[in-house]
């Protein structure tokens, strides 16, 4: 009887120590899947951060490459700019805003005081080819018929003259110019067939007023005429142009 009460009173201790053993494994090994899970689920948020990080790098590597066309146009600019003196100015490429010739056709009143014996108002046409040289230095031809009615007989005359043409402004709506010519005029009267050719010199401002792009309004309001005339004197007289232009382009 004692034996069996001293066997229970040794097995009860026991049988308590092997449940607490139980309990403590479990809880281990609950720990240890917790612990566990807890790492790859860091290793997710670190893989995740780096594939964020290497998107960022890529994007900032992206719009850091982006100023490469602008760095080439500037570097083009550069090129450009550097081929020198005849690159620049006058001697600069022409554009398509430019020109390259004109032709113009006007109507023509020319006050002549002391021609002929007096003082006479003639009246004609001018036809005028230009072709520039740059943007602001051409060359033209004048080809002017005036005729002289207060008089009888008539008189007739025409005139053939070239020089330089200067342009400013070239690429405003009103466009002034200057030109200076040198050439000959010749004087016919209606009852004979004898006809004389003098030296003639002419200077002048004007300006064309734009109606589109290849058509232009030319007002000279003011030029001067030197003509030699016969007894070796010359004859000062004033002139004035309004006509229409057309403007030729490549």
């Amino acid at each position: 009887m004692y034996k069996s009460c001293f066997i229970a009173l040794l097995a009860f201790p026991a049988a308590l120590y092997s449940q607490d053993l139980g309990h403590a494994g479990a809880s281990a090994s609950d720990a240890g899947s917790s612990i566990s899970s807890s790492a790859v689920s860091g290793l997710a948020v670190s893989s995740s951060a780096i594939s964020s990080s290497a998107d960022s790098s890529s994007t900032d590597g992206t719009a850091a490459e982006a100023p490469a066309p602008m760095a080439a146009a500037g570097t083009a600019q550069v090129d450009s700019s550097s081929q020198g003196f005849f690159s620049r100015g006058v001697f600069m490429r022409r554009k398509k805003d430019t020109p390259v010739g004109s032709f113009t056709a006007s109507y023509v009143y020319r006050y002549a005081p002391d021609l002929f014996g007096a003082d006479r108002s003639q009246m004609g046409w001018s036809a005028v080819p230009e072709v520039n040289f740059t943007k602001y230095v051409g060359l033209q031809a004048e080809f002017t018929g005036l005729y002289t009615r207060s008089i009888y007989p008539g008189t007739n005359q025409f005139m053939a003259a070239a020089g330089p043409r200067f342009t400013l402004a070239p690429h405003r709506k009103i466009t002034p110019f200057a030109f200076a010519e040198g050439g000959m005029i010749r004087t016919t009267h209606q009852l004979s067939d004898v006809s004389d050719w003098n030296p003639v010199v002419t200077g002048g401002i004007g300006f064309d007023y734009k109606i589109s792009h290849s058509v232009a309004f030319q007002l000279v309001p003011g030029e001067y005429m030197g003509q030699k005339q016969d007894d070796g004197d010359w004859n000062h007289s004033f002139v004035a142009k309004a006509g229409i232009t057309f403007n030729l382009f490549r």
